[in-house]
């Protein structure tokens, strides 16, 4: 049974067998309003993206005509439930009878916009407002300053491409404005008109200086040539007319064109023209006005042309659902990119050829150059009759029948990492035709996976950064007094070389001959790529300079969020390692690369609890991030077996009570779990610690707690050590990072010095905590952990702490790094947030190893 659920306003859905008719009908029939909510189920490859959910919709009377077969039974079962409709199909014979009805059920849906194929969806940064109707048309000046609009009001608009002000109004048409060009020195802009003319008018003056008239039907697109002698228009008359600008005359008019002209284009160099009309695009030569070729392929009305910058290949889009890239030359066609149903409109094609635009039933932005649909841009919600890119290609418009404009980012480099990323990931991960499940469960894990996206980002980042890094673009300033060269790249951040004085001026002649090797990049933020490392070598004395940013972390993938095909293997019941499809791919330095050593602890048992997510405070950011990766240096560092860490993910009183005892019964699951003598035990903790505004006793705060009854909710930390205490571990180490000050979870009062005995009365034990006495607790935001996790996991990692190189680390040895006033937890706590934060250690044999490598 195939089931289709739909949810609608004040309408329903019914099958009118006799006439063979879908109807969609609402008790107002002259204005239908739907509710976009339709699924298609058990098939999951078309959701409804979140932000489009419930949105109404209004639009006209609408009928689907859907072919009737004899020799089916439909029954629709009705059932309401609120707003929901429900429709089961019932006595489908056949798989292939359901598949039809199915399709068909697809079609329709699709050809109403109510079923969206799911893709990343970007949001509008700015609209404009202010025409009056439909607007048809929108460029940006090539200065990048200015934004220039018609529409069906009659009117041009300029508006300040930065703030999206409106600067001024143009009127003078006697129809509405379907086409709006700047001049490429933006002095001017061109407008077509129903009207049949086209207006030239002052950008700073407003004032008409010239009108051309010459067509005998409205003129509904135009363009200018690269040196602004010449513009070319198509119209409504079925001709293509070329114009001289400073006299305002025809030089040419190009007709045997089928049907009205959609488009017009020249390419950079001006020796050609291309003009679309009907299902061909012609191509013409300026200069002899001759014919040079048509391109066959599309199969419905090809409505926008446009050229790349280099003038190689011509972009096309068809209401047939395509886009075509040919290859001006060969005329054949070199790529193609496929949306059923999309209507296309209008196309446009960044400055760097990387990106493609189109506007139709809605707006995507592609992959020019690998054919790969990135990003839906929603906002509009009628036809999108116009795009254009800025000059920089970092921005586009889009005009809309909705009376707006809207201004978009390009496409931020974190999905382009991340489009890079996925397929490999999902090939990774596969198990082998012939891979034992031991090998792959080794193979693929939460700790191997991670490294992978790390290595995988890296190779994305530096494949981005290549693709669009121009070397040859580049400019230099020297600082003679620092030795110095600041070289700056388009859409780069500068980079600063030391080069000596005296091979200053060389390097300067030689600046446009220098070779760049082994170059790296990194993502300064989501839009902004930087160069990492790369070595420069002057080719004139073979010198070689070196430029290394200290950011080695290509970026910080936990603003991806990945969404991996799910991982599946019978593994007979065994507890499996592997994470689950929805990935977050958050790491640092300190969460790849793990050192590697000999350790061996199969004993060794741990209890590590982030908690993050407080019902009744704020929450502790980065607490499950850290508690993930301290279980991961246990298993992979310290030798620990990933089936005796106990990882605690938002633990409550009950956890807590569970794993270290109660006040009258200390023998929790942690006690159970252990071996004695033989088992060294870990426990740590991150999230929220209180103190008792009562006593000023120490509590841990589980998740549920209410801080200000943290007496009744909270785990006494005396209960906590006391327990510890009775354990017959081989030795108990502790690591805190939470304050107990209260300054985190109460407000209108002063830190408090809490009392504690701490880990004085465990036999063999040693706590390492996040701060001293009335301090508080922070985070180091850059590298996604609380700032002590972080200090003591790179205490570990490369053998930071290992000062005096014997291979191995002692907590005195750790803890000195921690406090370290120039590299540790106190110098970037007060660098990054400006207060005091000083990690504490407690117990007796400091000099007993922790690590050994």
């Amino acid at each position: 049974m195939e089931s289709y659920t739909a949810s609608f306003l004040k309408g329903c859905i019914y099958f009118k067998k006799k006439v063979n008719i879908f109807h969609f009908f609402s008790l107002k029939p002259k204005f239908p309003v739907f509710y976009t909510n339709i699924f298609l189920q058990p098939s999951n490859v078309f959701v409804l993206p979140t932000n489009l959910r419930g949105q109404r919709l209004k639009c006209a009377f609408l009928r689907m005509l859907i072919p009737y077969h004899a020799n089916l039974l439909y029954t629709y079962a009705l059932f309401k439930s609120r707003r929901d409709v429900i429709f089961t199909e019932k006595c489908l014979p056949t798989d292939t009878m359901t598949k039809t009805i199915k399709l068909k059920l697809l079609a329709l849906c699709c050809c109403l916009g109510m079923i969206q194929h799911y893709t990343y969806a970007q949001q509008s940064l700015l609209t404009l407002r202010g025409h009056q109707a439909k607007v048809y048309s929108v460029v940006f000046s090539p200065n990048g300053k200015y934004l220039a609009s018609g529409g069906a009001d009659r009117t041009l608009k300029l508006w300040d491409a930065v703030s999206g002000k409106l600067l001024h109004t143009f009127a003078g048409h006697r129809g509405s404005v379907l086409a709006v060009k700047f001049s490429p020195d933006s002095k001017n802009i061109a407008t077509a008109s129903v009207d049949g003319t086209i207006k030239i008018w002052g950008t700073s003056s407003g004032v008409i200086i010239k009108t051309l008239e010459g067509h005998a039907d409205m003129v509904g697109t135009i363009d200018y040539s690269a040196d602004g002698k010449w513009l070319v228009s198509g119209s409504r008359d079925k001709t293509v007319k070329l114009w001289n600008v400073n006299s305002g005359h025809v030089v040419h008019t190009f007709g045997n064109h089928p049907r009205l002209v959609y488009g017009v284009c020249f390419d950079p160099t001006g020796q050609r023209i291309a003009s679309t009309s009907d299902v061909n695009i012609s191509v013409w030569n300026t200069s002899t006005f001759q014919l040079e070729k048509t391109l066959k392929g599309h199969k419905d009305h090809v409505m926008a042309v446009s050229f790349t910058t280099d003038g190689t290949y011509l972009m096309s889009g068809s209401r047939d659902g395509t886009l075509k890239k040919w290859e001006v030359a060969s005329g054949r066609i070199a790529k193609e990119y496929a949306e059923p149903y999309a209507l296309i409109t209008s196309l446009a094609i960044s400055p760097n050829g990387f990106y493609l635009v189109r506007g139709g039933k809605n707006l995507k932005l592609w992959d020019a150059k690998n054919a790969q649909k990135i990003t839906s841009l929603r906002g509009h919600f009628k036809n999108v009759n116009s795009v254009a890119f800025s000059p920089n290609g970092q921005m586009i418009a889009s005009a809309s029948d909705d009376q707006t404009i809207r201004l978009w980012r390009t496409i931020a480099y974190t999905h382009l990492v991340k489009l890079y990323i996925e397929p490999r990931i999902n090939k990774w991960q596969k198990k082998g035709k012939f891979e034992k499940t031991d090998d792959y469960l080794a193979r693929v894990n939460e700790s191997s996976r991670r490294e992978k996206v790390y290595e995988y980002t890296q190779q994305a980042v530096t494949k981005i950064g290549l693709e669009h890094i121009d070397w040859a673009s580049g400019k230099n300033e020297y600082d003679a007094d620092n030795e110095s060269f600041k070289i700056t790249f388009k859409d780069f951040r500068p980079i600063y070389v030391h080069v000596p004085l005296a091979e200053a001026k060389q390097f300067d002649q030689n600046f446009k001959k220098l070779k760049y090797k082994n170059a790296s990049f990194t993502l300064a933020n989501a839009y902004e790529l930087a160069v990492l490392h790369v070595d420069i070598v002057n080719p004139a004395n073979g010198k070689k300079y070196v430029y290394d940013s200290q950011n080695y972390v290509a970026y910080n993938a936990s603003k991806l969020t990945f969404n991996f095909d799910p991982i599946s293997v019978n593994t007979n019941g065994r507890n499996s390692e592997v994470g689950n499809a929805d990935f977050v791919g958050g790491f640092s330095d300190v969460d790849v690369k793990l050192p590697k050593t000999q350790m061996n602890n199969p004993n060794a048992i741990a209890v590590v609890i982030g908690n993050t997510n407080y019902q009744k405070t704020k929450r502790v950011k980065y607490a499950i991030n850290d508690a993930r990766s301290i279980k991961n240096y246990l298993v992979k560092v310290l030798g620990y077996k990933p089936g005796n860490v106990f990882l605690i993910n938002d633990a409550t009183l009950a956890d807590f009570k569970t794993f270290f005892g109660n006040e009258h019964n200390y023998k929790g699951k942690l006690y159970n779990s252990i071996k004695a003598d033989q088992s060294d035990v870990f426990v740590y903790y991150s999230g929220h610690g209180a103190p008792s505004l009562k006593n000023n006793a120490a509590y841990f705060v589980p998740v549920e707690a209410d801080p200000q009854y943290v007496e009744l909710s909270g785990y006494h930390s005396d209960i906590f050590y006391r327990n510890l205490a009775k354990l017959p571990a081989k030795s108990i180490t502790v690591v805190l990072d939470a304050c107990f000050s209260g300054a985190t979870v109460f407000d209108n009062i002063s830190p408090i010095v809490v009392k504690s005995k701490g880990i004085k009365g465990v036999k063999n034990g040693v706590l390492l905590s996040s701060s001293s006495k009335d301090q508080v607790s922070c985070w180091y935001n850059k590298k996604l952990h609380g700032m002590f996790t972080y200090f003591f996991l790179k205490a570990i990692h490369n053998k930071n702490a290992d000062k005096n190189k014997d291979n191995q680390l002692t907590y005195a040895e750790i803890y000195k790094y921690l406090v370290d006033n120039n590299e540790g937890v106190p110098y970037f706590a007060r660098r990054i947030h400006g207060i005091e934060q000083v990690p504490r250690i407690q117990g007796k044999d400091f000099q007993k190893v922790f690590v050994k490598y």
